[in-house]
């Protein structure tokens, strides 16, 4: 690459030393060479910051809050400082897992200057806490129109993660930061589904290149709030003005994106089932009694059946 623009990879961080050093070190060891690393450490107590102050690598900011301010302003905190052309964020507790993972999504950037795509992604390795086992998630298509790639990810045949996507710096700004949208936990999708509207396509980059550590983190609280995120990215989609969306298009993605808030409680209970040894059976009662207008409508009730089968008879043959 005769040319090669700078990349800012940021590292948002909170109590994660533990994973954070691997982080780190993934980002390090990329063969591409003009990285700038900014990690902002949200104010931790578990000796994070004195792991950061014995870092000496001249690429890299450190950010250090003197009180936690919540995840959305520690990711604004990290794209102000980020002084890169493209910038990609990669949570603590991920990682790259090819050493060549910017080189590649760079690459794939430029490589169509006269139609460029609205950010770059790749494949990734999810890691389970409670398995300990990698499963791959892939996407299907080199590039994907923005209708397909909204379509495909609400629909759950292609997943985007922070960790594994490269975005234009300035289309963030241009955005107003991940906290202008209004949502909570789905401040990334906020940020993806605007740019695939605005340059109607998006590039995938075929591989697992990064890692994402799962969460089991949807409670019944949550779903409110993931439910309350699904009215902000519809209404992103609704109001994008030009739309690159024919009315066929937006009536497709509106009921997948529809679909796929119904099945909020499925997932919660199937993560119960499969994640919480305390969860019994009063607590699945309770819960399909809270949630049976969702969990009993036509297009949920194979998935309730399915994940109950495997999860919660599973666990009873456990226990015998």
């Amino acid at each position: 690459m005769i040319s090669q623009p700078l990349v800012t990879v940021a590292i948002p961080t909170y109590q994660r030393k533990h994973l954070l050093k691997r982080a780190v070190e993934s980002v390090l060891g990329q063969s591409y060479r003009r990285i700038q690393l900014v990690i902002s450490d949200n104010a931790s107590n578990d000796g994070t910051q004195e792991y950061l102050a014995s870092l000496s690598d001249e690429r890299i900011l450190l950010l250090l809050s003197q009180k936690n301010e919540g995840m959305v302003v520690n990711w604004d905190r990290c794209v102000q400082a980020a002084a890169g052309e493209f910038f990609l964020l990669l949570s603590d507790d991920d990682a790259f897992l090819d050493s060549d993972a910017l080189e590649k999504m760079v690459s794939t950037f430029m490589s169509t200057p006269t139609c460029p795509p609205g950010f770059v992604f790749s494949d990734v390795c999810l890691e389970r806490p409670v398995t300990i086992v990698h499963e791959a998630t892939r996407g299907e298509l080199e590039v994907y129109t923005a209708s397909e790639i909204i379509t495909h990810c609400f629909e759950n045949r292609v997943s985007i993660f922070p960790c594994a996507t490269l975005l234009r710096r300035q289309d963030i700004v241009t955005l107003g930061g991940y906290g202008s949208f209004g949502a909570t936990l789905a401040v990334d999708a906020c940020v993806w589904i605007s740019l695939a509207l605005k340059y109607g396509r998006v590039a995938r980059v075929d591989g697992c290149l990064s890692l994402y550590r799962i969460h089991q983190s949807l409670s019944s609280s949550s779903i409110n709030v993931w439910d309350d995120d699904y009215e902000v990215m519809e209404n992103i989609i609704a109001m994008a003005s030009p739309s690159p969306l024919s009315t066929n298009e937006m009536k497709r993605i509106l009921r997948s994106i529809r679909k796929s808030r119904a099945r909020l409680p499925v997932s919660h209970i199937s993560n119960k089932l499969k994640y919480d040894s305390s969860y019994g059976v009063v607590d699945f009662c309770r819960d399909v009694v809270r949630w049976r207008k969702l969990l009993f409508l036509p297009s949920n009730l194979w998935l309730v059946f399915d994940r109950v089968k495997k999860n919660f008879f599973a666990n009873l043959s456990a226990v015998a």
